[in-house]
């Protein structure tokens, strides 16, 4: 994922589900939802079969986390970056520094998603408020991990690493005051608008 490809990959799903987002929210104005998206019923209501206990956003979640994960590890073929730290060297340098960063920013993706299959499967009642907590989570860790990501970088790099973090930390702002205030339209707005503006930061080029 540290080639052009790789963020490539990473900038069509991120962009995937920006777009599907804005159109969330933008249904949900123009029809006056109260909720964004209704929460689940109670499971004893809900069908027995899978896709009726689980959102579509948590399956898409796992999905697309384990898509730019396992990339990470193991392309092109015959490589393997599961190793963190070189032994055999005396100093026990941290290896692969640049995938690990990406391995943990996706991961609390995936954890995020597994979150909501576990709130929305294994709970009687869907616990939105943990679901919450968990996705924003996974944003506050990103803009740390994009805080260390720009050392070593080039100066467009930097500069694009840089300008990503802004609407990042405003998403992950947004989402922890949704824990508590949840169901308002101007989050809703604003999450959306920090989304597109920065859905082109994962495809910057390398050179």
């Amino acid at each position: 994922m540290g080639t052009l490809g790789g963020h490539l990959i990473a900038g069509l799903l991120f962009l995937i589900v920006v777009l599907y987002y804005s159109v969330l929210v933008s249904l949900a104005l123009l029809r006056g939802q109260r909720f964004l998206k209704s929460p689940l019923p109670p499971r004893d209501k809900r069908g027995h079969r899978w896709w009726q206990l689980v959102s579509v956003e948590a399956v898409v979640k796992v999905v697309f986390s384990l898509i730019v994960i396992l990339p990470e590890l193991f392309y092109p073929p015959g490589t393997n970056r599961m190793v963190m730290v070189d032994w055999e060297d005396p100093k026990r340098p941290f290896v692969f520094q640049d995938t690990w960063q990406h391995i943990t920013m996706y991961g609390f993706f995936l954890f995020s998603g597994v979150v909501d299959i576990v709130s929305q499967v294994c709970q009687a009642r869907q616990n939105m408020k943990l679901e919450r907590a968990a996705e924003a989570l996974a944003f506050c860790v990103l803009v740390l991990l994009l805080i260390n990501h720009i050392e070593n970088k080039s100066t467009l790099e930097s500069r694009v690493h840089a300008l990503f973090m802004l609407p990042v930390f405003l998403v992950g702002l947004v989402l922890i005051i949704e824990v508590w205030v949840p169901d308002q339209p101007s989050l809703w707005v604003l999450k959306a608008w920090m989304g597109e503006a920065g859905r082109v930061a994962p495809c910057e080029h390398r050179y």
